[in-house]
């Protein structure tokens, strides 16, 4: 029997960076979120005039280590978002301080049932997208992922609040 001695011990962590594998999505359209993940064969009407190989915001890495929480909520000032988009399925906030259809600012904050966010183009509680900007906006922040449809969001599990600011 031998006795040994410890001359060094170092703890075990993961190294992110160099040989750790990207999260990829599923989605059959996250090959045209350039932005976050390009390699270098994206083109608009054949030209390649945006496709250089990691000209991206390296997306992947950042999932391997996190991809979004639910308890992280995101306000988004645009033209409002459709509500009942797929992508969206389960990512808009919803005020728990508010009764919904009862005429009652239940919160007191000024606003009467507003269940999901606020349109102040029209001073009421229907924050539905009139044009698609807001939804295409929100859509990047906090589509879906993973889910085999279209995009995937940065954030994949935060909650939108909907506050219409654009007519």
């Amino acid at each position: 029997e031998q006795d040994y001695i410890v001359k060094n011990v170092e703890s075990d962590v993961i190294q992110y960076g160099a040989g750790k594998m990207d999260f990829t999505p599923n989605d059959i359209k996250f090959s045209r979120q350039w932005a976050l993940k390009n390699n270098g064969d994206f083109s608009i009407d054949g030209q390649d005039i945006i496709a250089i190989s990691g000209a991206d915001i390296n997306i992947g890495k950042a999932w391997d280590i996190e991809k979004g929480s639910a308890t992280i909520i995101v306000a988004v000032i645009d033209s409002g978002c459709q509500i009942n988009h797929p992508e969206l399925s389960g990512r808009i906030w919803t005020n728990q301080n508010e009764i919904a259809d009862n005429g009652i600012d239940d919160d007191n904050n000024g606003y009467i049932d507003d269940t999901m966010g606020w349109d102040f183009n029209n001073n009421d509680n229907n924050p539905n997208d009139d044009h698609g900007h807001g939804t295409n906006v929100t859509g990047i922040i906090a589509s879906n992922g993973d889910n085999a449809l279209g995009y995937s969001g940065l954030n994949m599990n935060c909650k939108i609040m909907i506050l219409k600011g654009l007519d």
